[in-house]
């Protein structure tokens, strides 16, 4: 079986920390890291802003024609426009990348979502991009797409020039465009593709290599859509982002953070209990849908083989802060007596 793993580096004492603030999921066993020739979901180190730019919140933006790719001109699609608030809106920000180019994941992944049927008060609204080649019948790899998930069916319901998924300002775009139009009473996000955690960031785009999304650029993005207190929780379908940094980017925004210390197996999240769950339980919480979501990934990895490699956890975000307090005291008793620098690899 050839196993596609999302990997890179991730520092072991900010893992550990975490633990603190860890809801309880199925056990797991921790990946290692991915060598050799196996894809591996990580993208190139990017420098991480402390203060980033502020967005200039255009509503499209044309971007210059990247490789082997025209910029498609924008053709009529119906408009959404919200309606009563529903129970919950799960937005999925799919970057396909070579995960779908070469393996056809983020279809497998897409499959299971249409698996289930959505409930008439539940909307499952996914943005696509960042591929080259898409193994669902009708998307187009030249443009970014977004559909809503209805009735087994993907509806399209706009279209928008090809730009960079790890750009602040298309995921600025999808958020204010989801949230607007697709209103409800709780809502999740999740991003989908390779991540590479507090440094490597997430969202690597086939056509605008080596741009992703680093922690700050999310931060920008999700300030400049005003979703402070938005979402019930944000997810990341990728590795090694379930760190201290990324909890405290993203604690502004969601009550929980559902995410993976380690590699994370290419085949994902297991789509066809969230949408179960949110169906049949639509005033499910956070923590209890982000459990679930733990707990169905390790039974996905079990069956497949893969549960040896399996991480995943739900960071309840109103506590981040002080474990980041008590971070910094550790820290600094660490740094205040360690013979030196390099003797504080050692700990690890």
């Amino acid at each position: 079986m050839r196993l596609i793993k999302k990997s890179t580096a991730v520092l072991v004492l900010a893992v550990v920390l975490l633990v603190m603030m860890i809801s309880g999921c199925d056990p797991v066993v921790s990946g290692e890291s991915v060598t050799g020739g196996v894809s591996a979901k990580t993208p190139a180190p990017a420098q991480v802003s402390a203060e980033p730019a502020p967005i200039q919140t255009a509503a499209t933006v044309t971007p210059n024609a990247p490789a082997r790719s025209q910029t498609p001109d924008t053709p009529d699609v119906p408009e959404t426009q919200p309606e009563s608030e529903d129970a919950w809106t799960l937005l999925v920000y799919l970057c396909g990348t070579d995960l779908e180019e070469n393996y056809g994941m983020a279809s497998g992944n897409l499959a299971e979502m249409l698996a289930v049927p959505a409930a008439d008060n539940v909307n499952i609204v996914i943005q696509t991009g960042g591929t080259k080649e898409w193994k669902t019948d009708g998307i187009d790899a030249t443009k970014l797409q977004r559909f809503e998930l209805a009735g087994g069916e993907m509806r399209l319901v706009d279209e928008q020039p090809l730009t960079s998924m790890g750009s602040p300002l298309t995921l600025y775009n999808f958020l204010s465009w989801g949230v607007d139009n697709y209103p409800a009473e709780k809502t999740g996000f999740v991003f989908w593709n390779h991540g590479g955690g507090s440094i490597g960031g997430a969202e690597v785009d086939q056509y605008f290599r080596p741009d992703v999304l680093t922690l700050a650029e999310m931060r920008e993005a999700f300030a400049a859509a005003g979703t402070e207190e938005e979402f019930e929780f944000i997810g990341f379908d990728a590795c090694l982002m379930a760190t201290l940094e990324t909890a405290l980017i993203l604690e502004p925004y969601a009550k929980y953070l559902v995410a993976s210390e380690e590699t994370e197996a290419g085949a994902g999240w297991d789509y066809v209990p969230i949408v179960n769950a949110l169906n049949d339980t639509p005033d499910i919480t956070g923590d209890a849908l982000g459990t679930m979501i733990c707990d169905s990934f390790y039974a996905k990895c079990a069956q497949n083989g893969t549960e040896n490699m399996a991480t995943l956890s739900v960071t309840d975000l109103s506590k981040v802060e002080g474990v980041a307090d008590a971070w910094e005291e550790v820290a600094a008793e660490l740094a205040a007596n360690a013979a030196d620098i390099g003797s504080l690899g050692d700990i690890a």
